[in-house]
Parts: C-alpha cells; structure tokens; sequence
C-alpha cells in the first residue's frame, strides 16, 4: 500500500510504501518545464527485504522490473502521442 506524503503542485510529487514487501520505497515524480513540454523525473529509492523474500527481490531484479515498466510507460505515452489520442 502507498501513499501521497508529499503534494506540491505542479512540480512534485512523493509517494510512499506504508505496506508491503520493502523495507523502503519512496518514489517521487518531478515535474521540469522543457522545452517540448513537461519533462517527468521518477526517482525511487528502495530497500530490499531481509529473509526468504529477499532472495526473491534483489536490488537487480528490482532495478530491471523499473526499467521495463518505465520503458513500456514511455512507448505507451509515445504511441498515444503518435496516435492524436494524447497531446
């Protein structure tokens, strides 16, 4: 489960694990004005679990999963873009 512990409009924007696997997730979303538009910057930052589960999460695998999400997102965002569905 996470939650929004930090709101600020319209540049920032922090969301953290309060339940779940990790010891630590903190993920903020920075909003820069570029100029083709917006840039978003995700920053996370983790910890891994301790224990049997934390041979299941290991700091790389956790990192690759990040990465192949982020890169279906942003081929996403680019084919709604391509398509007029999102502008």
């Amino acid at each position: 489960m996470h939650q929004i512990t930090s709101f600020e409009p319209p540049s920032r924007i922090v969301e953290e694990m309060i339940h779940g696997p990790m010891k630590e997730w903190v993920h903020e979303h920075v909003f820069e004005d570029s100029p083709l538009g917006v840039r978003l910057i995700d920053r996370i930052t983790f910890e891994t679990p301790g224990g049997l589960i934390g041979l299941l999460l290991t700091e790389s695998k956790v990192q690759s999963s990040l990465e192949q999400g982020f890169l279906h997102r942003r081929q996403l965002l680019e084919s709604l873009v391509q398509s007029g569905e999102l502008q």
